[in-house]
């Protein structure tokens, strides 16, 4: 590599490249502006400035514009360099006392700035499964591919819970969200020093990588990816340190071991760990590779083991399912909308990277063109960070996010992260004259920034990321089942917020695309329920269960519909058929009872045992007590009738028929 006041390029060379990155620059503000006059499904990349109120607007386009502009570049080039300077003047403990205080500043922002909805990926599915996880044995099946994950999100959830912080697993996420944007700043300086001698190529390249897209993951999200993230970015920092001689293989390669239970889609990077254990047995070190290799195993084995799989559960999981690979030939499933050669694949990918890194893919073709060949076996770290780009890009290649990239595009921020970090660390080391490639990295950071910002602005607002997402459901790139889960997920918001209206209208467009399922014929009685309509509730909850839903309050409340209607063989019938769907059943048992006294008000003999077993499943079950009791009393059974009683008055001693109850147990009790 030249000198760095020296240039293998001409002036002419020079001024082309600074010529080429500042026109696609404005290319890329043109677009996001018209993108905004217009946003649609097709340009998901780019159209969030349509969402956005126009004073946020106007700051975010007059930010990218700032940064392309060359006087405005090289004084805040120089600010950095200025800073920089002084930076290393002040002793240690005081550095470290800033650092700290900015990490703590970060974590702020991160939460005041954190996204209002969970609608895109899995985020309201995982707030609403996690406190249903009774055992580790549940977490390979609700966090399959992320089991680690699931353990640490879990057993946060239960501490928090038990601590009376939040009943909610959704303060759990956000809080591993933050917590793992602060660990990535953290490691993100550590890299940044080890691949960079100046200071300001040092900022440049933490202002590049930080705020690509990915960052988002931290502000609060509700999702699976940014602890995986932040052990990947851990990953990178102690692979490039092994190489450059400042730890051992044992480290990176344990840290590997964290990272694949973490996310099992992790394994596209096991190139970049082979490149190490390579290197590891080219320096005579067998021995401590095979170490490190078992080590990395175990470590792995254990972590899995400690989430709840076993051998055979891991083992039927591990084959890449038709789920989420694209085919070459044709459409796998109703997930999927296009196939891996599709124009629609490549319109969807390029929307990708528009929103994770506009830049990154043209600086690792522009070193390409100026001398790859030149550089790239002569440098062990390039070569480490290309591998781990090449394994990154081929799942993004081949892998289909069951919800459409435009809402599920969060399933794989993590896996550009070498293609990220490998085109800025290319940037600096392999672009000269200095102020060239400094310029160059700051414009797209820039841009970059001011991009993920208005993302970020735009998703902590209810109001902003529900109109964004409203506009993503589509018949071109999304397969029919994606299209009505985003109705679900509409549905289940407006529901929360008691907007019925809006809730029957995506449970009704759900129903267009898929009639046959249960749950969503459920969820529209249960709006029905809330308003009022029991005609249509019923209806619904009829679809529900001769579609197979298993949920047993649906055939509860069918119960006591048909009840209410003087149905009661029908009430009988349908509650014994949840109970099928739930043995343990508490109120199923209950209303079974009482459907059976209703039918025939001398049923006693036959009604008791189900009021006995509802409060033998649920002792606090007061209503069932009272119940019971009064069987047995008129069966004649009176020290029965006085246990049911005395466990009735002790549950809800405060009760209208509480004192009807003292006066009946004191006339049994004088007959004893």
């Amino acid at each position: 590599m030249s000198t760095p006041d020296s240039s293998p390029y001409s002036q002419r060379t020079e001024k082309y490249l600074l010529s080429i990155i500042i026109s696609i620059g404005g290319a890329f503000i043109v677009g996001a502006i018209a993108a905004g006059f217009f946003p649609s499904y097709i340009n998901w990349g780019l159209h969030q400035l349509g969402f956005l109120p126009t004073f946020w607007t106007a700051c975010i386009i007059a930010l990218m514009v700032l940064f392309c502009v060359s006087s405005i570049q090289v004084r805040i080039l120089g600010i950095i360099d200025v800073v920089s300077v002084k930076w290393v003047k002040y002793p240690q403990s005081i550095r470290q006392s800033i650092f700290i205080a900015f990490l703590i500043i970060a974590g702020s922002i991160f939460w005041f700035s954190r996204e209002a909805l969970p609608l895109f990926g899995d985020g309201s599915w995982l707030i609403r499964q996690t406190p249903l996880i009774k055992d580790v044995s549940r977490m390979r099946f609700d966090f399959t591919n992320e089991p680690f994950f699931g353990f640490i999100a879990w057993n946060l959830y239960k501490l928090l819970h038990s601590s009376d912080i939040s009943s909610s697993s959704e303060l759990a996420f956000q809080l591993l969200s933050i917590g793992s944007g602060v660990g990535v700043i953290v490691f993100l300086s550590i890299l940044a020093k080890d691949l960079f001698a100046a200071a300001v190529d040092r900022w440049l390249f933490q202002f590049f990588v930080f705020f690509s897209g990915g960052c988002q993951l931290f502000f609060g999200n509700i999702e699976n990816y940014a602890f995986a993230y932040l052990v990947l970015i851990v990953f990178i920092v102690y692979g490039v340190r092994y190489l450059r001689g400042k730890n051992t293989l044992m480290v990176a390669s344990g840290i590997f071991g964290v990272l694949f239970p973490s996310s099992f889609g992790t394994i596209v990077f096991l190139p970049a760990l082979a490149w190490l254990y390579f290197k590891e047995i080219r320096r005579g070190r067998i021995r401590h590779a095979i170490i490190s290799l078992i080590m990395t195993v175990g470590l792995s084995g254990s972590l899995l083991s400690l989430s709840g799989y076993t051998w055979e559960a891991f083992i039927g999981v591990m084959g890449f399912s038709p789920f989420h690979r694209l085919s070459f030939t044709s459409i796998q499933n109703g997930w999927q909308g296009y196939t891996i050669l599709s124009w629609k694949h490549f319109l969807e990918l390029g929307n990708f990277f528009l929103v994770i890194s506009p830049f990154a893919l043209i600086f690792l073709l522009l070193i390409v063109r100026l001398g790859f060949r030149r550089i790239a076996l002569k440098n062990e770290t390039w070569m480490f960070l290309l591998l781990l780009a090449l394994g990154g890009s081929l799942m993004l290649l081949v892998f289909s996010p069951a919800l459409g990239m435009s809402r599920d595009w969060i399933t794989l921020v993590i896996y550009p992260t070498g293609v990220i970090i490998a085109s800025a660390y290319g940037v600096l080391h392999f672009l000269e004259p200095a102020l060239l490639r400094r310029r160059i990295l700051l414009l797209a950071a820039g841009i970059t920034f001011a991009s993920s910002t208005s993302w970020i602005v735009l998703n902590s607002s209810a109001d902003t990321a529900l109109a964004r997402f409203k506009v993503l459901p589509n018949e071109t790139t999304w397969g029919v089942k994606t299209q009505a889960s985003a109705y679900e997920e509409l549905a289940i918001l407006y529901r929360k917020h008691m907007d019925a209206t809006n809730a029957i209208a995506n449970y009704r467009k759900y129903l267009e695309v898929d009639s046959t399922n249960g749950r969503i014929w459920s969820g529209l009685a249960n709006i029905y329920l809330l308003i009022g309509d029991e005609d249509r509730q019923m209806a619904c909850s009829e679809e529900a269960i001769n579609h197979g839903v298993s949920y047993v309050d649906v055939y509860n409340e069918l119960g006591l519909l048909y009840a209410s209607r003087n149905r009661f063989e029908d009430a009988i019938a349908v509650t014994r058929k949840g109970l099928v769907q739930d043995p343990q059943s508490a109120v199923a048992y209950h209303n079974l009872g009482t459907f059976i006294l209703q039918r025939d008000s001398n049923a006693y003999k036959e009604a008791v045992p189900y009021y006995a077993r509802a409060v033998d499943l649920n002792p606090s079950y007061s209503k069932a007590c009272y119940e019971a009791g009064m069987c047995w009393y008129h069966l004649k059974d009176f020290d029965a009738c006085i246990f049911y009683l005395q466990r009735y008055l002790q549950l809800a001693p405060n009760t209208q028929r509480a004192a009807a109850v003292e006066a009946l147990l004191r006339s049994l009790q004088k007959r004893g």
